[in-house]
């Protein structure tokens, strides 16, 4: 990481139902498919983020190096946790607004 720069690990939540609505993109429903879709794919990307980097952790000797492991580690955690909840939430929903036709 740069100097005199930290991860800062943000405990963030969104108000999912708001980004869950029509058209939440620009009011696009392509954008805004093409987006939801990404999302679904995001946890297990983060999740293999996460294990690459733990898997090496007890090998770095560097202190500073080790804290920001560790700060990545939680970042991506709390990043996952928000598209895990976004998607549950997306994949229960029966019949979206954004899919409805004109």
């Amino acid at each position: 990481m740069p100097e005199g720069m930290t991860l800062e690990v943000r405990n963030i939540e969104f108000d999912l139902n708001k980004q869950l609505s029509k058209g939440w993109l620009d009011n696009d429903p392509f954008k805004t498919a093409f987006f939801n879709a990404l999302s679904m794919s995001f946890p297990a990307g983060e999740c293999f983020f996460i294990e690459s980097v733990r898997h090496f952790r007890d090998e770095v000797k560097d202190p500073k190096l080790k804290q920001e492991i560790s700060s990545f580690i939680g970042q991506e955690g709390m990043h996952s946790r928000q598209h895990r909840k976004y998607n549950q939430m997306l994949s229960g929903r029966q019949n979206p607004q954004w899919l409805d036709a004109q």
